[in-house]
């Protein structure tokens, strides 16, 4: 974000946000941070993404879709935000920064100051830098136009600036620059280069800008055309990442529906076992502590069957009956759910299952 614009745009969200309450902190996607805040009419979102040139900071009723888990940092921030008022703010607009002093809390990490730095991101203080609000120093235009890293010294001389003005001839240039360090400029404008949108300015790129009398809502209508569509690439991706997961457990839970189907199977086997000992059980079902008998049966001719010494041959035939059945009676279960089972993973493969969240989830609504 260019230093001299969010000079306009921190003065404006200091008298917007002053004496309203957070309510929320979200956290849509890495290093973005909505925070909503308390309004009598339609919704307001504070809405921040830092960067080192094209940041954002906006307001707007649009709240970007949230991710089903609040990040762990959301969290952090919602609870030693959440319900405080907002009783000032303090602008370091050379330095892209804006504090937010908010009421007080008694917890030891109830910090007073929320700074948003458009290049490294969002914190809470107890005190500010003691040059926090300090008005710069304007160098002469020469020295602007003759240095290029003047900015190093003078960050609000930004390379956008110096870009414009250099461009421009002698005198054109100085009443720029009077305008611009006397903040006296009327419009914002909010250009593009070929389809790309720039961040807004405090004078005209020379092409076909958007004008915009009000810093907040230039902001807003650069934030909403660049970061939204950002936000929605995250959401995709975020549920391209869901649907690969729904994918592998639907394949994990058809493998271990296999696994049982397998081991149904070597139950209901046992009904070989249970009708060999039916068909001679009157040779040795008085007999005790057997452990095993050769027997005949009437299809798979003779095998010798494992026994329980602890039961009767009765009372092992009667067993192996029940395994069997009991396998018999698992099978039209497992049909059952292997058919639900290959129809979700179809839908996963085609792209056409809904995706619900876990019950465990946390609402962000």
């Amino acid at each position: 974000m260019e230093a001299n614009f969010f000079r306009f745009l921190s003065a404006e969200l200091s008298s917007t946000l002053s004496g309203r309450r957070i309510d929320k902190v979200f956290g849509p996607a890495p290093g973005v941070w909505v925070l909503a805040i308390q309004n009598t009419g339609e919704p307001l979102h504070l809405i921040f993404r830092p960067a080192k040139s094209a940041g954002h900071l906006f307001l707007s009723p649009v709240k970007p879709v949230n991710p089903q888990n609040a990040p762990a940092m959301a969290m952090w921030f919602r609870k030693r935000l959440r319900n405080r008022k907002i009783l000032a703010a303090h602008i370091d607009w050379p330095n892209l920064r804006l504090a937010l002093e908010l009421t007080p809390r008694t917890d030891p990490e109830g910090k007073t100051f929320l700074i948003l730095d458009c290049r490294t991101g969002m914190s809470l203080a107890d005190d500010l830098p003691a040059n926090f609000s300090h008005e710069p120093e304007w160098p002469a235009l020469e020295d602007v136009l003759e240095d290029p890293d003047i900015w190093r010294e003078y960050p609000h001389i930004s390379p956008p600036l110096r870009k414009v003005l250099a461009g421009l001839p002698e005198d054109d240039a100085h009443a720029l620059y009077f305008r611009v360090a006397t903040a006296s400029t009327d419009a914002l404008h909010l250009a593009r280069s070929g389809d790309r949108w720039l961040p807004p300015t405090a004078w005209p790129s020379g092409k076909d800008d958007e004008i915009y009398q009000s810093a907040l809502d230039a902001a807003r209508a650069y934030g909403e055309r660049t970061l939204f569509p950002l936000l929605d690439m995250e959401e995709d991706k975020a549920q391209t990442v869901q649907l690969k997961r729904v994918r592998k457990k639907l394949r994990r839970n058809l493998a271990s529906l296999d696994q049982e189907q397998a081991r149904l199977e070597r139950l209901a086997a046992e009904q070989v076992k249970a009708k060999a000992l039916q068909a001679e059980l009157y040779r040795f079902k008085d007999a005790e502590g057997l452990d095993s008998v050769d027997v005949t049966h009437p299809v798979h001719g003779p095998m010798t069957v494992s026994l329980n010494p602890f039961l009767s041959p009765t009372e092992n035939m009667e067993r192996y009956f029940k395994l069997a059945a009991k396998g018999q009676r698992g099978f039209p279960h497992v049909e059952r759910r292997r058919r639900e089972l290959l129809a979700q993973l179809a839908k996963a493969e085609d792209g056409t299952l809904e995706l619900h969240p876990a019950q465990t989830a946390q609402k962000e609504s």
